[in-house]
Order: structure tokens, then C-alpha cells, then sequence
């Protein structure tokens, strides 16, 4: 019984105490000043505030916006991402750099990537690189191509 009439007081007098601090406060930094200009000045504040804040609100609005189309960005490379996975697991790739002169079907044969009389390879190497090469026909030098492991 006594433990619930002390959480009551403590429930009601706590703020009354932290309302008349605040008071306090509030008396001696007003004291000797002109309340009407205090008053005017404060109103003015809230007027700019009010003014800022629907300004962040029109930028949040268009940072929202933003961020959407950058998340239906974010899901497309996702797919894209989860493509390549159907035809190349991680780790299951040597890299080959290009050199110059070469093209997919002759590199397919060389003996470090599939060896000779692999050149019909060259689909497997195109597709675990779509996301650098877009036409099988042009590959550059210094391009750093994954070459997928049976």
C-alpha cells in the first residue's frame, strides 16, 4: 500500500519540482527585460523555424524520391548478379588477362586457359563475363576475363 502512495507522489511531484526549476529559469532570464520584444522575438524564431523545417521537409520528400530510384537500381544489379551465378559459382574461376590479338575462340585454346582444340569454349567464357563484354567479338587488351573451371 505505502509502495504504491510513493510512486503516486513521485509520479505527481516529480514534475511539479522540474516545472518550477524550469520557472525559475525561465524568471531570472527574463528579468529587467522587455516581455513583449522577448515575446515578438521568440514568434519570429518559430516563424523561421517552421520555415527551415518545411524546407527539409520538401528536400526529405525529394532524397526519398531519390533513394527509390537508386533501390530499383540496386534490385536490377541484383539480378543481374544472381544471373551470373547460374552460369559461375565463386571461386570457380582463374582470371586471364587479354593480350593483344586475341579474341574469345583463340584464347579458349590457349593452354593455360582451355587448351588446344577448345576453341568452341568461347560461349562459356563470354557468358561468365557479359557484365564486362558486350559484344563477343570485341575484347580489349588489358581486360582481366574470368575463365570458368569444370
Amino acid at each position: 500500500m505505502y509502495r504504491y502512495l510513493a510512486v503516486i507522489l513521485v509520479l505527481v511531484l516529480l514534475p511539479a519540482f522540474v516545472l518550477a526549476q524550469d520557472w525559475d529559469a525561465l524568471k531570472k532570464e527574463t528579468k529587467g527585460k522587455d516581455l513583449e520584444a522577448l515575446t515578438q522575438q521568440m514568434l519570429d524564431e518559430k516563424a523561421s523555424f517552421e520555415a527551415k523545417s518545411e524546407e527539409l521537409r520538401a528536400e526529405n520528400s525529394e532524397l526519398e524520391q531519390k533513394i527509390a530510384v537508386v533501390r530499383k537500381i540496386q534490385d536490377f544489379y541484383k539480378t543481374l548478379y544472381a544471373e551470373d551465378e547460374r552460369y559461375l559459382k565463386p571461386g570457380e574461376y582463374d582470371i586471364y588477362v587479354v593480350k593483344p590479338g586475341d579474341w574469345l575462340s583463340k584464347l579458349a585454346e590457349y593452354p593455360e586457359v582451355y587448351g588446344w582444340g577448345n576453341y568452341a569454349r568461347w560461349p562459356e567464357i563470354y557468358n561468365a563475363n557479359r557484365d564486362l563484354i558486350k559484344d563477343p567479338d570485341l575484347i580489349y587488351p588489358g581486360w582481366e576475363l574470368k575463365i570458368p573451371r569444370p
